[in-house]
């Protein structure tokens, strides 16, 4: 009987009876339930602090910047930075200033679906509050549902180098 490893709750309380049946002066089985419930609390505070973790870590990490709170001078003035893409000439004087990305997510059901010029107007703000004129090697991208956890129905990232032509 006791060679036997305790597997179960139910196990541990049929134990508790046994000794409390075998020696009703042994203090033994309120040790037993002791463990039996603090076990118990223990798995749900491991269960609880999982669950938070796991949580947390499930939070869409989108860099996003809501043209809404950006003021509209602020965006007609973005709109004149230059994008200049992959495959264009890049001859002339220019001076790197940082890489730059941004992306439309569709993150709610009744959003609305992500674009291109959600995107570019986004990393044009995102340039020009750098110093910069111009988007380097512009490109973008649709990377559809569930990319890398950013937990939108769908994604358009773009991206390039903010870059300052000097003219």
């Amino acid at each position: 009987m006791m060679d036997e490893p305790v597997r179960t709750e139910s196990d541990a309380y049929q134990l508790m009876s046994w000794i409390k049946l075998a020696n009703p002066e042994s203090h033994w089985h309120h040790t037993i339930h002791l463990w039996i419930s603090e076990t118990g609390r223990m798995i749900k505070r491991l269960t609880f602090s999982a669950l938070l973790v796991g949580l947390g870590a499930c939070t869409p990490y989108v860099n996003i910047l809501d043209l809404n709170t950006v003021h509209p001078a602020e965006r007609a003035d973005a709109r004149k930075v230059e994008l200049i893409p992959v495959d264009a000439d890049k001859s002339g004087k220019m001076a790197f200033i940082a890489p730059v990305e941004a992306s439309s997510c569709k993150r709610l059901l009744l959003d609305p679906p992500p674009s291109r010029t959600d995107a570019t107007e986004q990393l044009q703000i995102m340039t020009m509050r750098l110093g910069g004129n111009a988007i380097l090697d512009y490109s973008c991208d649709d990377t559809g549902p569930n990319n890398n956890g950013r937990l939108c129905w769908s994604t358009v990232t773009c991206k390039g180098a903010a870059v300052k032509i000097r003219k």
